[in-house]
């Protein structure tokens, strides 16, 4: 977590978006604007770009839609909020970090003004995480990259990575997506596999995100990217699906997996195997153990964005700028709400 005088506190490695050979087409029609041209955008024209709205998953959790140019924006404005850098498709949130965002975003869009730019966008993105955050369940909320170069598939499974695995997560953990411990994750027999995967040997260090994040994936139908190919690939996330999910029936309690309905409908049969298990054996225990939880929040969950670098580590550096600014009149803007201080009367 990035402080104001520039420490850090050290997160979760992560992967960053790949450089495309070439633009990345237009599949989708979400927004009234084309997406942005790959690492040629100034930034005045990404951030007059920013769209957003709420929309509903098909189980009723409220999320929250974006371009690419509102993905950026957020990337950025949540590390001068607090946390570190990172590039997403989705994101699960606390609300409270996002919540910092907000004031910030909204003096972005008062210094695009006075520029003579058009900062409606930033203003609705704001706004937008505000209604979120007000209704957020379980103290976390989620944003999802709906960009229109993504497909519907794309998109729907961003969703259930963040509302429907990592939401759930954080609301039974209480604040943390991470439920199992170290050892469950590296007694597991797809340890070694999971742990050299595309986007498991980023987590490799930290091993009870690196069981949740595989949990995330693997359930929301992205196993591949746990290292689940080729032959038989199916049944054996199926069955990673299965074990993730009976240790949290053993530590939380069945009800703590019935939450888990919002996931790719190949994994539906995960959950009801176990909850159909624990329903037929008798001698199951009825009140959930607490040996192997785990210890301390960590509500952030994201799927990494393994998609385009969408501008230029120079762009990118400018719109820090923009941010830094508008942190500044941030700042100066409280500074002046408040009264002077009043000098003391003798005694």
């Amino acid at each position: 977590m990035r402080s104001q005088n520039g420490g850090s506190t050290k997160r979760p490695a992560l992967s960053e978006r790949k450089v495309p050979s070439k633009r990345l087409p237009r599949v989708a029609r979400r927004w009234d604007i084309p997406p942005i041209v790959e690492r040629q955008t100034p930034v005045p024209v990404i951030l007059e770009g920013v769209r957003s709205k709420i929309v509903k998953t098909p189980a009723g959790e409220r999320v929250l839609w974006g371009n690419r140019q509102g993905t950026i924006a957020l990337e950025e404005a949540l590390v001068w909020a607090g946390a570190e850098p990172a590039r997403f498709h989705g994101l699960a949130e606390s609300v409270k970090l996002l919540n910092k965002t907000i004031p910030l975003i909204q003096q972005l869009a008062l210094n695009m003004a006075s520029r003579g730019a058009d900062g409606r966008g930033l203003i609705d993105l704001a706004k937008n995480l505000s209604s979120l955050t007000a209704r957020a369940v379980g103290g976390a909320a989620c944003y999802v990259d709906a960009d229109d170069t993504r497909t519907n598939a794309e998109v729907r499974e961003s969703e259930m990575h963040e509302a429907g695995i990592h939401l759930v997560q954080i609301r039974i953990g209480r604040g943390t997506i991470k439920l199992l411990s170290a050892a469950w994750m590296q007694a597991d027999p797809d340890y070694r596999q999971i742990s050299k995967s595309e986007v498991g040997r980023n987590y490799v260090k930290d091993k009870e995100r690196l069981a949740a994040e595989a949990a995330a994936y693997v359930l929301s139908g992205a196993y591949a990217k746990m290292g689940y190919i080729g032959f038989g690939a199916l049944n054996r996330a199926r069955g990673f699906a299965k074990r993730y999910l009976g240790e949290v029936a053993s530590l939380y309690g069945i009800k703590a997996v019935k939450q888990f309905r919002d996931i790719d409908r190949q994994m539906a049969v995960s959950v009801e195997r176990v909850v159909d298990q624990y329903g037929r054996d008798k001698t199951q225990r009825t009140v959930p153990r607490r040996r192997g939880r785990t210890k301390g929040p960590d509500g952030r969950g994201f799927e990494t964005s393994c998609g385009a670098d969408s501008i230029s580590e120079q762009e990118r550096a400018a719109l820090r700028e923009y941010i830094r600014e508008a942190w500044k009149g941030r700042e100066t803007s409280k500074n002046a709400a408040r009264p002077a201080n009043r000098p003391r009367k003798r005694q």
